[in-house]
């Protein structure tokens, strides 16, 4: 007498009461992309997003950052950041590459805001070219200095005060 073999679907070990291994992955892929969707909307509504690209507007109309790398300017993806944001104030650190059709350099880039709900602005954004020992402030001074190049990166951001 010859045992027939036992089918077992994917549905089974699944528990996905005979949906199929299709409905499975339909099911996992709806709610991952659910998950990216909010992870997504919740970075764009952030000061790191609106800093970020504050910063590549700025520098896309620099003359001498455009001569230096090359025109087209190509931004990359962040490779730091640091902010803080409640309802009092904000403040974002974070860094990039720049890729120009000539050179590639690394941006860093400090913004503030006031209360919530007021407008993001730069206070320091410098791009540091490959091979050049002298970096491009493009906003900012070099002689005031950049809270985000100076604090540490677990350190407490206090606002200065107005003199």
């Amino acid at each position: 007498m010859s045992e027939s073999p036992q089918k077992v679907g994917c549905a089974t070990p699944l528990g996905c009461c005979g949906c199929g291994c299709l409905g499975a992955l339909a099911v996992l892929s709806l709610g991952l992309a659910g998950v990216g969707f909010l992870v997504w909307t919740g970075i764009r509504a952030s000061g790191a997003f609106r800093s970020y690209h504050l910063a590549v507007e700025v520098l896309e109309h620099n003359p001498v950052v455009v001569e230096r790398l090359g025109d087209p300017l190509r931004p990359g993806w962040l490779s730091q950041l640091r902010f803080q944001e409640n309802e009092e104030a904000g403040w974002v650190c974070l860094s990039f590459l720049i890729t120009g059709a000539q050179r590639t350099g690394d941006v860093t880039v400090e913004s503030e805001r006031g209360a919530a709900g007021s407008e993001w602005y730069l206070r320091d954004v410098q791009v540091k070219v490959d091979g050049d020992p002298n970096p491009i402030q493009v906003i900012g001074s070099e002689e005031r200095g950049s809270r985000c190049r100076q604090a540490e990166p677990d350190s407490e951001w206090q606002p200065e005060a107005d003199i």
